[in-house]
């Protein structure tokens, strides 16, 4: 398409503040926003429309929040916790020496999980990241290694691409992966996001393909192709923006997550859920459990 992709300015939503806002999800089954605040341990269901805003405690650190067959999928602190239709109870156990916690986790085609795990030691994180896939039964498989902040996490539009980041390398790496059987093989760097200053957080795949990138330490979230070349870009007015996601009734809307850290009279907005009108439409949010056979 011709013209920019950006065709609003973005607006704090009445009533969202969070200290480390992550993890936006659309929910259509209610027409409202699930998202978290980080390390608050909060996980929140808001209405857009008129700020209304539902929360509930994680009983620890929540690196994220997904839509699940009947209900939801959470973290608490390194613990998957499933919430659906037979009640809240823990899933999957993803390191039982409490050394890493969950991170940005997501959905993946196939109704995988696929779940990111840092270091809860800031100086023992070199290297200590992990990303592992967990099906709808708590079954486990690592996935990547030799990470440092696994963070977002998100696929091409047919599925056979994932793409990810890790924070503390400044890149977003892309790999193989297999709807069917969950695996993702084969990682390589898609690019490097240096140039655009920050650090890279969270991200979206368009219909299109394009990469909506929340870059942390800076006001930005930038659109870019598969290979890292700018085509549109979001500034907030904020100093460090997490993460984003589609949604809306036609999913053309963009939620930013935002953070209240280094926050000034400048920021008055910092730590606010914003929505973002543009041109284009993310794709459909996906279920955990929908088809998640291979490896129960």
């Amino acid at each position: 398409m011709t013209g920019p992709l950006v065709v609003g300015t973005p607006v704090p939503i009445a009533g969202t503040v969070a200290s480390l806002g992550e993890s936006p999800v659309w929910d259509p089954r209610a027409d409202r926003l699930r998202w978290v605040d980080l390390f608050d341990g909060i996980v929140h269901e808001t209405d857009p429309e008129t700020g209304d805003d539902t929360t509930v405690a994680a009983g620890g650190s929540c690196g994220f929040v997904a839509l699940a067959t009947g209900g939801t999928v959470r973290a608490r602190d390194n613990v998957v916790v499933l919430d659906d239709t037979d009640g809240v109870r823990d899933l999957a156990d993803l390191d039982p020496s409490h050394r890493l916690r969950i991170n940005d986790s997501q959905v993946a085609p196939g109704g995988w999980l696929l779940c990111g795990l840092m270091a809860v030691d800031r100086t023992d994180r070199a290297g200590t990241g992990r990303l592992v896939l967990v099906t709808h039964e708590g079954v486990q498989m690592v996935v990547s290694t030799g990470l440092s902040i696994p963070n977002g996490i998100g696929w091409s539009p047919d599925g056979l691409t994932m793409y990810h980041v890790d924070t503390s390398a400044r890149r977003v790496d892309r790999l193989d992966f297999d709807p069917a059987t969950g695996a993702a093989e084969n990682r390589r760097m898609a690019f490097e996001t240096s140039a655009f200053g920050g650090m890279p957080d969270g991200l979206a795949v368009d219909v299109e393909g394009r990469i909506w990138l929340a870059h942390f330490a800076t006001p930005f979230v930038v659109c870019m192709d598969d290979a890292g070349r700018e085509i549109d870009r979001i500034e907030l007015p904020v100093a460090n923006v997490t993460s984003c996601a589609f949604g809306g009734p036609d999913r053309s809307t963009l939620f930013v997550t935002t953070s209240t850290r280094e926050a000034t009279e400048a920021h008055p907005d910092a730590g606010a859920v914003f929505e973002v009108a543009t041109a284009t439409r993310g794709q459909e949010p996906r279920l955990f459990g929908a088809a998640d056979l291979a490896y129960s």
